[in-house]
């Protein structure tokens, strides 16, 4: 399995997206996952693209509708390699062709798509074409292309591999960054304006940045007044100082900052790997490693949306010098933060998964040398991360102790992992017992349960006190006997916090095996001076319980009335109408309720 990608489906739950070899050829899988973590698609994932040759570099967007929009590239053996994009709707059904749309039918090199929203429900897809030249094309809901066959070329430029990003501007348009080097200015950020018809805004391409030097990565982010931000990294001749700079684009493509851009740090040690993300109000985080002798670092700073920094020249120490620190990934948390996460090998021979929160005014949320997400002897690696809408995150890796499975938790804005992931339930029917199972994804020593039932007509639910569950591992079980026949039961199970509890998932109806008249054995039996006698009866009807003699004669009317449908319960002391005792002897008890009847064998010892 490859590095999963994560989107929201617009319901409070995630699709993982990852590429799968358990067909031989890198196919596409998904998973979506419900806002109580509960599995909604196949155990094991939906094969969203399946074909010939592999399915590479997915990347996916949000469709607003429960589903998602993807993008990938398909290395066949008839071509060299050629970008696809597919619509898949909130089960995991593709909604456009078998084997997706060619971002541009002729067979030629084609890198690296990448997505936006169109605004409109459809998408504009970005990728790198022969030469290394950048084309765009847009899609609607139905998958029709809105632009020129071959799509709108970008640049003429060549282009570092896979070095460009694409950025809502509003009203459909989008802002287009890449690198390219190779002439006598050494390498430059440039920027394009591309509007929703497919028209090239600002009459040219507009260079961020000219730098002679080093370069040392870049990214950029939408600006919610209708530009962009870009940041890079870049050094001084000889390397000997380092940077983090950003500048911001307005939607005209006019450089908002001082032409050089300002610098979000400034240090002596290799700064690598910017991420920069919008927050609320205009403020801008970028999130960086730092490489100091053998240890990795990461750091972080605030700026404002015009251009002042609030954390120093160096600034915030994010995750503290690790040995290996690699695949780091952040976020906004919705609430004025930044969530970052990213694998380590904290301990020799294991890497895990670690993130970190810090709020606006750069405090940690989290330990300061983040929150270990998992510790298992293997390799956890490749996380994606995603804002769950209520100030935490969702997680997914890579695991490789198990051959390659994709995992995720989800953690809370201070940094507990919400236990419970729901995986699914089963429910087996024995005569009268109904035996629930579920299992999760994630458990903890401490998860506890509370187990309610419902029963038709009226459906409330009741708690049951002391209901006993059983654990092993990941599943849980519990046995609900002494049910009415022929009945159907729903029942709910909440997962308790030591602050509340939630639902963790709500049973559909199970319905109870039927029962004719029944007549249970009496205890005790022999007996000497009395008994329990226990019957069902499984609709109204005149109940009549008597005792026969071995000749058939009644010596004995125990009951004789009408009765509701259930169980019933008499005491019999061995005497007869009379209120004489019966001598010692084998009789026969007998149940007649309407048109049904049924008997038993009772034997009376001498007293």
């Amino acid at each position: 399995m490859g590095p999963p990608k994560m989107i929201s489906d617009g319901y409070e739950g995630i699709i993982i997206i990852w590429r799968d070899y358990r067909n031989d050829d890198g196919d596409i899988y998904g998973q979506r996952i419900g806002p109580y973590g509960e599995i909604l698609w196949s155990i094991d994932g939906e094969a969203l693209i399946v074909a010939n040759g592999i399915q590479s570099g997915v990347t996916a967007i949000a469709d607003g509708e429960g589903g998602a929009y993807l993008a990938w590239v398909d290395y066949h053996p008839d071509y060299e390699s050629k970008a696809y994009v597919q619509r898949i709707d909130g089960t995991g059904n593709t909604l456009w062709q078998d084997g997706g749309i060619p971002v541009y039918s002729p067979s030629q090199r084609q890198l690296g798509p990448k997505l936006v929203s169109d605004g409109e429900g459809g998408i504009i897809v970005l990728w790198q074409a022969v030469h290394y030249r950048l084309r765009a094309q847009r899609f609607n809901i139905y998958g029709e292309r809105l632009w020129a066959e071959g799509g709108v070329n970008i640049t003429d430029n060549p282009i570092s591999s896979g070095l460009y990003r694409i950025c809502p501007s509003g009203g459909g348009a989008v802002v287009v960054t890449w690198v390219t080097s190779g002439d006598i200015d050494g390498w430059k950020i440039c920027a394009r304006g591309l509007e929703s018809d497919g028209t090239l805004a600002w009459g040219e391409e507009k260079t961020v940045v000219t730098n002679p030097y080093s370069y040392i990565g870049f990214d950029a982010c939408e600006a919610s007044d209708g530009g962009i931000y870009v940041v890079w990294g870049e050094s001084s001749l000889y390397a000997t100082r380092f940077w983090m700079k950003v500048q911001k684009i307005t939607g005209d493509g006019t450089s908002a900052w001082i032409d050089a851009g300002v610098e979000a740090c400034d240090q002596w040690y290799r700064c690598r790997k910017p991420i920069i993300l919008e927050g609320k109000g205009g403020e801008v985080f970028v999130v960086w490693e730092l490489i100091q002798g053998s240890k990795i670092w990461q750091y972080a700073q605030k700026m404002n949306s015009d251009g002042a920094i609030h954390w120093g020249g160096t600034g915030l120490v994010v995750g503290h010098a690790a040995s290996y620190l690699e695949r780091f990934k952040a976020i906004h948390d919705g609430h004025g933060g930044v969530i970052s996460a990213w694998y380590e090998n904290r301990d020799p021979g294991q890497y895990d998964i670690i993130a970190q929160h810090f709020d606006s005014e750069g405090v940690y949320h989290w330990t300061i040398i983040g929150l270990r997400v998992t510790s298992d002897e293997s390799m956890q690696l490749y996380p994606s991360i995603l804002a769950d809408g209520k100030g935490g995150a969702f997680i997914a890796w890579w695991d490789g102790k198990t051959g390659g499975n994709i995992h995720a938790t989800r953690v809370d804005y201070w940094g507990e992992l919400v236990p419970g992931l729901f995986n699914k339930y089963t429910a087996r029917v024995t005569d009268q017992t109904i035996v629930l199972n579920w299992y999760l994804t994630q458990t903890s020593p401490e998860m506890r349960f509370r187990v309610s039932r419902a029963m038709e007509p009226d459906w409330d639910f009741i708690l049951i006190p002391d209901a006993h569950i059983s654990a092993s591992w990941s599943s849980f079980s519990f046995k609900d006997t002494g049910l009415m026949p022929g009945t159907a039961y729903r029942y709910r199970v909440d997962i308790l916090y030591e602050s509340g509890s939630r639902e963790l998932f709500t049973t559909d109806p199970i319905t109870t095996a039927s029962l004719p008249v029944t007549l249970y054995r009496n205890s005790p039996n022999p007996f000497n001076y009395g008994t329990e006698i226990r019957f069902y009866i499984p609709a109204p009807a005149q109940v009549r319980l008597c005792v026969y003699d071995i000749s058939g004669r009644i010596i004995a009317n125990i009951l004789n009335q009408p009765k509701e449908s259930g169980y019933y319960l008499e005491h019999w002391d061995g005497r007869n109408d009379s209120g004489t005792r019966i001598p010692p002897g084998v009789y026969f008890l007998s149940l007649t309720a309407n048109d049904e009847s049924t008997s038993r064998k009772i034997v009376i010892l001498p007293r």
